[in-house]
């Protein structure tokens, strides 16, 4: 039996967006560039992620007076993704026993188990390396940006 498998093309954006940055510890304000990255099926999508992306990167920014960083979104954001993971593989278990009755049979259902937490595991590692990534590249994305009055301030 043949199963056709067809390959995900993701369009991928990449876009320079000026903000504002505002450190909750101590305060400074000021202008920045930010440089947010976003891949989805549709340029669309990828310009929604790319844009989350530089809000991301913008509140990790280390402040450049205090040093502090601002963990809320992104720990939301991981989050978010984690129950995600926990929540989709659970349902794909029960979607497929309810598809196939017969799918437990051939198998222990022990082993079955296993597989699935190791599945779940892989993408919790996906999720990690991916937020980990936007954490690191929270300190090159941002820089800051001297006002000139361009932008109608």
């Amino acid at each position: 039996m043949h199963i056709p498998v067809h390959p995900v093309h993701l369009k991928k954006a990449r876009i320079d967006i000026p903000l504002e940055y505002e450190c909750a510890r101590c305060g400074l304000e000021m202008d920045v560039m930010v440089r947010g990255f976003g891949a989805a099926r549709d340029t669309e999508g990828a310009e929604t992620w790319a844009h989350k992306s530089a809000f991301m990167r913008c509140a990790l920014w280390p402040c450049p007076h205090c040093g502090a960083r601002d963990y809320t979104l992104w720990r939301r954001e991981w989050i978010r993704l984690t129950l995600l993971v926990l929540v989709t593989m659970p349902a794909a278990a029960v979607i497929w026993w309810f598809k196939d009755a017969q799918a437990f049979r051939p198998y222990q259902r022990d082993t079955t188990f296993i597989i699935l937490a190791c599945v779940t595991l892989f993408f919790e590692l996906i999720v990690a390396a991916a937020m980990l990534y936007e954490l690191r590249a929270s300190k090159k994305a941002v820089r800051p940006r001297a006002n000139d009055g361009d932008d109608g301030t």
